[in-house]
């Protein structure tokens, strides 16, 4: 639970435009993350876009379809199994009493 509280505590304390580093650096320190991408939800809550250093590289993805949308529609924690052993997660992402995204 400890770790939990950290994660969320260094999101909400993180500026907007640090949201991704701060979801980086947490997962990576407290959960053993390889790699993290954030997805931010569009006005309209039907797509997701992801959030990267460059704007608009990445191609969006629906909010209600896919591994990503199924956790952001659930708000619940979605896993993959991957061939190599290790698992992909996706993880609803709520900052501020809002929802943001989805994190995987």
């Amino acid at each position: 639970m400890k770790r939990f509280v950290t994660a969320e505590r260094a999101l909400r304390a993180a500026a907007p435009d640090k949201l991704l580093e701060a979801v980086r650096r947490v997962l990576a320190e407290h959960y053993a993350a390889r790699s993290v991408e954030l997805f931010m939800a569009d006005y309209g809550l039907t797509v997701l876009q992801p959030v990267s250093g460059q704007p608009q590289t990445q191609e969006s993805v629906p909010a209600h379809h896919g591994p990503v949308g199924r956790a952001f529609g659930a708000q619940e924690a979605f896993v993959e199994g991957l061939s190599d052993g290790l698992v992909r997660v996706h993880l609803p992402v709520t900052v501020r009493g809002t929802v943001s995204g989805s994190c995987r």
